[in-house]
């Protein structure tokens, strides 16, 4: 069902009938993927933005009826598991389900933040694992009318949908962007509820600059404390392709209460030989029980990252 809207224990072990491909199989080149990208463009309209702002609204479906037990491995776990993973151009959603459905620190996720998404994408992620989600269309390729957003997806209700338009776009390969917001209530092994604020996000390209892209961080950081959750995970690739973009999205969240969970995992991407810590999963009331970064898992020129997390211990002292 699809509609629009203007909102430990042990696991089972993860079973697929899929068969194994080659990492040439798992992610082919984009150019072989979406022919003539370049086609009939001089160098000066290559530099212009290429993409135009969406007027779609926040899109909202649930299929968790439709997959018998879905909530079965989440349920089996105290701790609340949360992926995060940025899907170069919504391309390769065979790979991106094979990842979510094959690897043990992926799979049962109690939530899951997708970014550069296309409606058609996460429904069919949706659909085929049976979740609820949320998705925002915050802007289109203005040649091909492909949609590029993000996503929330989860075995659990989805409540409180917010969506955050970013400030300010890159003028040289820019494009409008948005964050999207949820409250994901996952039911406990002991009975009890636990309530996590859950955001996904995508930042603005290096060609805007550092401080502006932290007028983007500092927009959805203040949205998403605003409410006060208890339990908040903000997710998503930041972009931050300097130690020094890294340092200055942690020293602002750090004024917002906001700590990196996934800070040991390391970087997440890595292009022309070089390491980036790119995503990145903030949290506030949370205690980390397991935190990684999936190397072996190959559908995006991004690695999934991943954190386990449960309420934190309240001090008496």
């Amino acid at each position: 069902m699809v509609t629009s809207a203007t909102d430990d224990e042990s696991e089972p072990a993860p079973t697929s009938d899929r068969p194994t491909r080659s990492l040439r199989e798992q992610r082919p080149r984009l150019r072989d993927r979406v022919p003539n990208r370049r086609e009939r463009f001089t160098p000066v309209e290559r530099l212009r933005r290429r993409a135009v702002e969406s007027d779609k609204p926040l899109v909202v479906g649930d299929h968790r009826s439709t997959v018998t037990g879905s909530t079965r491995g989440p349920a089996t776990r105290s701790a609340f598991r949360l992926v995060c993973w940025n899907i170069e151009d919504g391309l390769d959603i065979d790979g991106t389900i094979a990842g979510l459905t094959g690897h043990p620190n992926l799979t049962n996720a109690d939530a899951i933040c997708l970014q550069e998404m296309d409606p058609d994408g996460v429904e069919r992620i949706g659909q085929e694992l049976g979740l609820a989600y949320l998705y925002i269309q915050s802007s289109q390729d203005e040649r091909t009318g492909r949609g590029f957003g993000n996503a929330i997806l989860s075995p659990w209700p989805l409540d409180d949908h917010v969506v955050v338009p970013l400030p300010r776009t890159a003028k040289a390969y820019g494009r409008p962007r948005a964050a999207v917001g949820a409250t994901v209530t996952k039911t406990r092994p002991s009975g009890g509820a636990m309530a996590v604020s859950i955001w996904s996000v995508h930042a603005e390209i290096p060609p805007l600059s550092l401080s502006r892209r932290v007028a983007q961080f500092t927009a959805v950081a203040a949205r998403a404390i605003s409410p006060n959750p208890d339990h908040l995970l903000l997710a998503g690739d930041f972009n931050t392709t300097t130690s020094t973009a890294v340092v200055a999205i942690d020293e602002l969240y750090a004024m917002f209460g906001l700590e990196r969970l996934t800070e040991p995992a390391g970087p997440s991407l890595r292009r022309a030989g070089r390491l980036f810590h790119l995503d990145h999963i903030f949290g506030r009331g949370l205690d980390v029980q397991g935190v990684g970064v999936e190397r072996t898992v190959i559908a995006s020129d991004h690695w999934p990252i991943w954190v386990d997390v449960v309420p934190a211990e309240v001090s008496t002292d």
